[in-house]
């Protein structure tokens, strides 16, 4: 599952390059099927990428509490791990 959403995500950067090139630009149809097939991932695609974000902030708060941290510290990423 992961790995088709890598897949879209590449897809979409890649659209998103392919409708600044001159080249397309230059042809409105061309462009048109690039802007409506990249319309079309993305919701899924902002979706992704939040979701990586939220992991990444997740495996952080999972290294802080793995390390010692005073009590007040400690206690703010239990917190920060809860609200993820």
């Amino acid at each position: 599952m992961l790995e088709k959403l890598y897949e879209i995500e590449r897809k979409y950067d890649e659209l998103t390059e392919l409708l600044s090139d001159p080249e397309i630009l230059a042809n409105q149809s061309e462009w048109q099927k690039y802007a409506k097939s990249q319309a079309g991932m993305t919701n899924l695609v902002t979706a992704f990428r939040e979701y990586q974000g939220v992991l990444r902030e997740l495996e952080e708060t999972e290294t802080l509490l793995k390390e010692k941290l005073d009590s007040d510290m400690q206690e703010m990423a239990e917190q920060e791990r809860e609200n993820l």
